[in-house]
């Protein structure tokens, strides 16, 4: 979406609307799946996820071309949900702390196309 908008394949209004979407799609997910946790057996709902790769790991698996607004906890930033856009500009600023950080090799590779040891 961010190179269709740099190339002015898509307007502002037209991102803000798929933002929108995404935003009230996570919202109800998140919402569905703490109601079937407060149900008991999570590790029946966590396991039936991971058959449906909604879940790798413990992170969501998105399509290649969503990578750059897949969201992730950033336990930098108190577990704040960020972008792996956003995550690879912070990251940028902050190497030393984010080195250990499980998200900041994955988006590196994922963004970057490149894996850091």
């Amino acid at each position: 979406m961010v190179k269709d908008f740099d190339n002015g394949t898509i307007t502002i209004a037209e991102v803000e609307t798929k933002v929108k979407i995404f935003k009230e799609t996570h919202k109800r997910s998140k919402l569905i799946l703490d109601a079937m946790i407060a149900c008991g057996r999570p590790d029946l709902i966590e396991n039936r996820l991971h058959q449906l790769n909604v879940l790798s790991k413990g992170e969501f698996v998105q399509l290649p071309d969503d990578v750059e607004i897949e969201m992730v906890l950033c336990p930098d930033q108190s577990d704040k949900g960020i972008s792996r856009a956003s995550c690879l500009s912070y990251s940028g600023s902050n190497t030393d702390k984010c080195q250990s950080c499980t998200h900041f090799k994955i988006t590196r590779t994922l963004l970057l196309g490149r894996k850091d040891d």
